[in-house]
Formats: C-alpha cells, sequence, structure tokens
C-alpha cells in the first residue's frame, strides 16, 4: 500500500491497487481526528466495479462503512459506473458523482468535473479504457 498523503484535516489521498487496502489505511486513522466526517479519495483502479459480481459488493461494503465519505476516481480497468444502470448522478462539492443508492458514503467522480476539497479546485480525469483487462 501506498503512502497516505493528507491534504488537510478532512481529506486523505490514496493510490491503492486493491480496494480492500482502504479499510485497513482507515482503521489506522481512526481516533486521530483525520477520517472524522472527512473525504478519502482513492486514485485509479479503486477495485469496485472490476468483476461487476459479488466481489465488488463486498468491497463495495467495506468502503461504505470506513467512516469517511469515499470518491473514487476510476482507473483503466473497472467498469465505468455510467455503464451500470444501478448509479445515479448527484451533486456533491461543486460537480456531480455518480452513486448507488445502497452505497451513499461510495462515489465514483465524473470525468471532466471539477470539485472542491479542502478550498482547492480539483478537475478529474479518470484513467483511459484498458484491452488487458
Amino acid at each position: 500500500m501506498k503512502r497516505l498523503a493528507t491534504m488537510g484535516s478532512s481529506c486523505i489521498v490514496l493510490s491503492l491497487a486493491e480496494a480492500e487496502e482502504c479499510r485497513a489505511a482507515v482503521t489506522d486513522h481512526e481516533g486521530d481526528g483525520q477520517c472524522d466526517n472527512g473525504t478519502l479519495v482513492i486514485l485509479g483502479d479503486v477495485g469496485v466495479n472490476y468483476y461487476l459480481n459479488k466481489r465488488d459488493i463486498y468491497v463495495k461494503e467495506q468502503l461504505n462503512t470506513c467512516g469517511p465519505m469515499v470518491l473514487c476516481i476510476h482507473g483503466n480497468h473497472e467498469c465505468r459506473p455510467a455503464h451500470i444502470p444501478s448509479y445515479g448522478l448527484q451533486d456533491w462539492n461543486g460537480g456531480q458523482v455518480c452513486v448507488q443508492p445502497e452505497y451513499p458514503h461510495v462515489m465514483f467522480a465524473v470525468d471532466g468535473e471539477v470539485y472542491t476539497l479542502e478550498g482547492r479546485n480539483h478537475l478529474v480525469i479518470g484513467g483511459a479504457y484498458s484491452v488487458d483487462k
């Protein structure tokens, strides 16, 4: 797992190959105030919409209950939320995100949207589609 990079008291940015490691990363910060009511950003290849089966459900459940809001930026190996009918759009921090109603704390950023985190604007462009899936 890569080292945590903090952007302030309410946002943690991670780059993880496997989303299962997210819960361990958040657990490391329980009680120190960094994850309370904040946002956890996972950069690329989140591992949430990869298998499109029970494995994804397990990861979504873990992320949904890990504490902070989780903003996922898609990588090049997972299915885009726009291609999954159960996702809907909602407004969040100045832009729109894709969210499934059963996992309200797990959001996927929409390419080209600008979100405000820690008082700064961030343009999001996820990974391209990969043929090596």
